[in-house]
């Protein structure tokens, strides 16, 4: 009786020791991120009108920038928006990839625009290939010119 509960105890211990690394959840690691994008150019492509309500309208709009600051390389935007004329305020969200020499990441952003010139948001990014493969970034955003936007966050890696 006492091998048998022998045997099972150093069973049991065997199996703890070989699926601890399997149950052990790594946290991320978190290191802050800062970034901008410059010279911001639109790329023919979607639909812009005015309403009879003086409202602009973006939809599907696509734009190609510089990046620089813990990403060096280009970011290509396409979003769409919505921003009363008379007021300068209104909304957007879209898509982003930032593409460097070593990979890419991409994901999505909302954006609420203050007046004709000041912009805030947030974004989150997790589509991601080379060195930033498995990464998460996300953050907050802010744009004082139409061309120029801060980004400020964190990237997650790996990511949750």
């Amino acid at each position: 009786m006492k091998k048998g509960i022998l045997i099972l105890i150093v069973g049991l211990l065997v199996l703890s020791v070989i699926m601890a690394p399997a149950m052990a959840k790594t946290a991320a690691t978190k290191e802050p991120i800062s970034f901008t994008i410059e010279n911001m150019t639109a790329i023919p492509s979607g639909k812009i009108w005015l309403t009879n309500d003086n409202i602009l309208q973006v939809k599907n709009v696509k734009q190609v920038g510089t990046v620089s600051g813990y990403f060096d390389g280009t970011m290509e935007v396409v979003f769409s928006q919505a921003i009363n004329m008379t007021s300068g305020e209104g909304s957007g969200h879209g898509k982003f990839v930032i593409i460097t020499d070593d990979g890419s990441i991409g994901g999505t952003f909302r954006i609420e625009n203050w007046g004709p010139t000041f912009s805030s948001g947030t974004f989150v990014g997790t589509d991601s290939t080379g060195i930033y493969e498995g990464k998460k970034i996300m953050g907050s955003l802010e744009s004082t010119m139409p061309s120029v936007a801060s980004f400020e966050g964190i990237i997650l890696s790996p990511r949750p």
